[in-house]
């Protein structure tokens, strides 16, 4: 019997039906099983922003069912979305089940043969059907896509919201990720990726840079609409090294 791992109970129920039930066993997620932690920032800032992935404490019982069906399985077949979450899902399953090595910020998939990774785009029976004879692997770029963000988010906000509740008083507010730092920062990355080879690393340092200077101006704006002054705020200067994120001199914003 083949398992086929997927994101919705409802869609596991849904491919249940259209599947012998004598050939596969269709399992859900439910969403992520492998995440940063909550309680601490989880990025190591010295070595590479490497993250410190945990199981989620919530799915503890999930990962074991799924785990459990793996061993059994004749081949284990990754059905997740098909946008970057879906396939981080599908990656930190293959992580759990042993199919990945990890050394960060390379991830490589070991060889073998029981792991399978198919897409589709709509919940249908013929769809399924013909995603099922189109497998193919893991995409790692979807899967860095997926991570590089997740890092962002967690960096940005882990650091910034502490000061953005002090000083606007409103503890929901949340300085995450800004989308259009991609498009400001698209001329710069430009013009570095046209003089060196950029890695995840690289592309790292200058959105993160790119990204605090401007959530601290829009604090700065939001400050001063609710008439509480914003003290004169110093970041570590982001430098290019591996080991280290910031430099010892301070920028003034």
């Amino acid at each position: 019997m083949d398992l086929i791992i997927v994101e919705s109970p409802t869609k596991a129920n849904t491919f249940n039906k259209y599947l012998k039930s004598n050939e596969y066993q269709v399992e859900a997620t439910i969403g992520h099983v492998r995440d940063l932690p909550q309680k601490k920032i989880g990025i190591d800032l010295e070595h590479g922003f490497k993250p410190d992935y945990v199981l989620n404490e919530e799915k503890k019982e999930t990962i074991e069912k799924i785990k459990k069906q793996a061993q059994k399985a004749s081949s284990i077949i990754l059905a997740t979305d098909a946008d970057r979450e879906g396939e981080a899902i599908a990656y930190h399953i293959a992580q759990i089940l042993g199919y990945i090595k990890e050394d960060w910020p390379q991830s490589t998939l070991k060889k073998q043969n029981k792991l399978k990774r198919i897409v589709f785009h709509e919940i249908t029976k013929d769809a399924l059907e013909e995603a099922l004879k189109l497998p193919r692997e893991l995409n790692f770029n979807l899967i860095d896509a997926q991570q590089t963000r997740r890092i962002l988010d967690r960096i940005v906000g882990y650091k910034l919201s502490p000061l953005l509740w002090k000083k606007i008083g409103k503890r929901w507010l949340s300085a995450g990720r800004v989308q259009t730092v991609a498009l400001r920062g698209r001329r710069k990355l430009k013009n570095l990726h046209q003089k060196s080879s950029l890695g995840v690393l690289d592309v790292l340092r200058a959105t993160i840079q790119e990204m605090m200077f401007l959530r601290l101006n829009s604090m700065q704006k939001m400050t001063r609409n609710t008439n509480k002054n914003l003290p004169s705020i110093y970041l570590m200067e982001i430098i290019h090294t591996p080991k280290r994120l910031f430099s010892k001199r301070m920028l003034k914003v």
